[in-house]
């Protein structure tokens, strides 16, 4: 898990040097990126930093904690009030505080308080993660990029008629009828094509069904365009008939 990266504001001078010294004691994940004890200053600086958690004194000359969090709170931190008032529970959490401590911070408190950001923490990255896969499942691969010596040559996954493994490499078969050598596995070309337009009909063949002419169930092949025929493997062949009795 990544630092708790955490900025501290309080007027306090002793205040700030004795939660650090807590942090750093029992809860060594956290990082101070910065610290503050004019709220002003805070206000105008804290932009500059991506901070996960905030730990901000309520009452403070010329702005209050809360004052602060509403007009400077840095897009996605956490904020943990800390005060010698229990008045300002109720508005701190109003506030959309994380948490709230009293002074003097309690060590089991403080633990508690950095746990649960890092729980949340683990929880944001996960969603994000999930969201990330989703995106890239759902992105839609119109064509791929074949590297020569020479160039970089963009294809079609539409042009493609058939597919064919050459042992780690595949073979493509152009609607034109050119033939180009990819890098990459028949399986990988698989991973990134629609399987409702291409279909793995035997270890060696991918072929995009826009191209097939006729399937033959007793021989068990298949006719591509320019009269080219290959096998369907017997573990496909129900398969392939379900396939185009529905197209």
């Amino acid at each position: 898990m990544k630092p708790i990266n955490t900025i501290i504001v309080d007027d306090e001078a002793d205040s700030i040097e004795l939660l650090q010294i807590q942090l750093k004691k029992h809860c060594p994940q956290v990082h101070v990126l910065a610290t503050f004890n004019d709220p002003l200053t805070a206000m105008a600086q804290m932009g500059s930093f991506e901070p996960d958690l905030i730990f901000s004194d309520i009452e403070m000359p010329r702005m209050t904690g809360l004052e602060l969090m509403q007009r400077a709170r840095p897009a996605g931190a956490q904020v943990v009030f800390v005060t010698a008032f229990n008045e300002y529970a109720v508005k701190a959490f109003r506030a959309n505080a994380l948490d709230f401590l009293t002074k003097p911070v309690q060590e089991s408190e403080l633990i508690e308080v950095v746990n649960k950001v890092q729980s949340n923490l683990r929880q944001q990255l996960s969603e994000r993660l999930e969201s990330a896969k989703n995106s890239f499942q759902n992105r839609t691969i119109d064509r791929i990029a074949i590297a020569t010596q020479q160039d970089v040559s963009f294809i079609r996954l539409a042009d493609i008629v058939m597919a064919e493994a050459k042992n780690s490499y595949a073979e493509l078969l152009l609607q034109t009828g050119k033939k180009v050598l990819m890098s990459k596995s028949l399986k990988d070309l698989e991973d990134i094509t629609d399987p409702d337009k291409f279909i793995r009909i035997h270890r060696q063949y991918l072929v995009n069904i826009d191209y097939v002419r006729s399937f033959n169930r007793q021989e068990s092949t298949v006719l591509l365009k320019d009269n080219i025929e290959i096998p369907v493997a017997r573990a496909k062949r129900d398969e392939l008939f379900q396939k185009f009795s529905w197209l």
